[in-house]
């Protein structure tokens, strides 16, 4: 074959179109891309050992390790405690094929993975409010580092909490151009909707964000968020689950405290220091100085902040604590124990901090305001930012048990669940 004096110069010049978009679109995503692994790296020293010691919890073995060894993709759609857990499942089912003895570090990396992106939608380009990029790179770190995230740190299973703030973020963008975006907001939608009683935290930012957006896709996207909660209702009426034991709004003073005890002041000095300056049903006088300036402060940003998304956020907090109450099965005063429920207030504690970015304060007064805001939430951050380890499980001998397919295995997990995995056919 003769190739024409012409072929180099012209091959020449297209190979160096394509090295220049591939280094202006590396130009234009290597700030976010900095910011994402800055956000990785501080979300996983609050406890390294969920990386470099990797160990399943409760669920994460119990039910989506051994239901995907055991019945394989019969397992995607199965409900467990009245909901189902389709991401669950599907990192489950990823990872089943793979060495036993790598499970629980695929699990860990899945986890810290579904976190720091569903909260880095508030680093997107189609944020709706004029607020400055690095604003929203503290607000990704608050998100990743607050004082309620302890139950749902590094867990797949208890990973559609994340999911949930990632739903209530998006809420918060205006529509993307590409038909390929579009796709991926409608999948991400349904993929959280379907994994536990995430998208309802979400309703109503997405729909403000129809209403603002006047699109069939964002209406399309609230759609789809209402259907995936509607059928996991469905799931949880047929199930046995008795929730509400404690039951809902018999005790409003009792239920009232909790929301300030846990969401307000636990945001302001962290679930440690609760512990310790708020043992009992009612704390010293001075203690309660700390919530109400956080509510007063909060509510001085939000006064002239839009009125729809702020409604929207508040909604999502007293849901979310609405939400904790009527979960309970044993009396409301466990939650007094900041080591109990704390994954159900993580999405309304998030809600303070997503509170202070939907709009930038303009004027130095409520500058000065938001900034007193910011240094009460980042109190309660740097009290909880060191998050204790899980107990240390020997893998390996489990692990080895399994691969050989002869005979059933166990073994203890956190916390103190026992795993058994039957030889297939059994």
């Amino acid at each position: 074959m003769i190739l024409s004096r012409d072929a180099t110069p012209k091959i020449d010049g297209r190979l160096a179109r394509v090295v220049s978009a591939a280094q202006r679109r590396c130009a234009g995503s290597g700030p976010m891309l900095a910011m994402l692994l800055a956000a990785a790296y501080v979300y996983f020293l609050r406890q390294p050992t969920v990386l470099t010691a990797p160990t399943l919890w409760a669920e994460d073995g119990t039910i989506f390790l051994k239901g995907a060894l055991e019945h394989g993709p019969g397992t995607l759609f199965e409900p467990y405690n009245g909901q189902t857990f389709v991401f669950q499942r599907i990192v489950a089912l990823l990872a089943a094929p793979l060495s036993v003895s790598i499970q629980p570090a695929i699990y860990a990396g899945v986890a810290v993975a579904a976190a720091v992106l569903s909260c880095s939608i508030v680093l997107s380009s189609r944020w709706r409010f004029g607020v400055p990029l690095g604003a929203r790179f503290l607000c990704l770190l608050a998100l990743l580092c607050s004082p309620a995230v302890d139950e749902a740190y590094g867990t797949v299973s208890n990973s559609h909490w994340w999911l949930g703030i990632g739903l209530v973020l998006m809420g918060m963008l205006s529509d993307p151009l590409s038909r390929r975006l579009k796709l991926g907001e409608l999948a991400f939608t349904a993929l959280t909707a379907l994994s536990g009683f995430a998208a309802i935290y979400a309703f109503p930012t997405l729909a403000v964000r129809a209403y603002r957006n006047r699109s069939r896709h964002s209406l399309a996207l609230l759609g789809v968020a209402l259907a995936g909660i509607l059928v996991q209702v469905g799931y949880l009426l047929k199930s046995a689950r008795h929730a509400n034991g404690a039951g809902m709004f018999n005790d409003p003073a009792t239920e009232v405290i909790i929301l300030v005890r846990r969401v307000f002041a636990g945001s302001v000095v962290g679930d440690i220091n609760l512990d310790l300056l708020w043992p009992n049903r009612m704390p010293d006088t001075w203690v309660w100085l700390l919530p109400i300036a956080l509510i007063l402060v909060l509510t001085a940003v939000w006064i002239r902040a839009p009125r729809l998304e702020v409604a929207a956020l508040l909604l999502t907090l007293l849901g979310g604590w609405a939400i904790a109450i009527w979960a309970l099965t044993v009396p409301l005063t466990v939650l007094w124990l900041f080591q109990i429920g704390g994954r159900y207030f993580m999405v309304p504690m998030a809600m303070l901090y997503l509170g202070l970015i939907v709009s930038w304060p303009t004027g130095m007064l409520r500058r000065g305001v938001a900034g007193l805001a910011c240094v009460l939430l980042a109190t309660g951050i740097l009290t909880d930012y060191h998050l204790n380890p899980l107990p240390y499980v020997d893998w390996a001998p489990f692990a080895a048990c399994v691969e050989k397919h002869t005979t059933t295995c166990t073994t203890v997990i956190p916390p103190d669940w026992q795993l058994e995995i039957n030889p297939p056919g059994r």
